[in-house]
């Protein structure tokens, strides 16, 4: 099977984010706590945000050129799937 290009509504904020402050950002599907991670060291300045509460994935990185950062909710499961239907 050869990969399909669909559109997926993405949630997208761009708060002038500052790295010590990153448990205070609340997931931008429930508002829980996001739990940080850091999946590829050979990017700093892209991390995956788990919400503790609902699971949503959230990934946030410094855009290039800019000073703020940006933070994405990812789509889940379903969105991904009803995407592709």
């Amino acid at each position: 099977m050869r990969p399909r290009t669909v559109p997926v509504p993405l949630k997208i904020w761009s708060p002038a984010l500052a790295r010590q402050n990153l448990a205070v950002i609340e997931c931008l599907q429930c508002g829980g706590a996001l739990d940080w991670h850091q999946p590829d060291l050979g990017a700093p300045d892209r991390l995956l945000g788990i919400c503790e509460r609902c699971g949503r994935w959230h990934l946030t990185g410094v855009m290039p050129g800019k000073d703020d950062d940006v933070l994405v909710l990812l789509p889940d499961l379903g969105q991904l799937q009803d995407a592709l239907s």
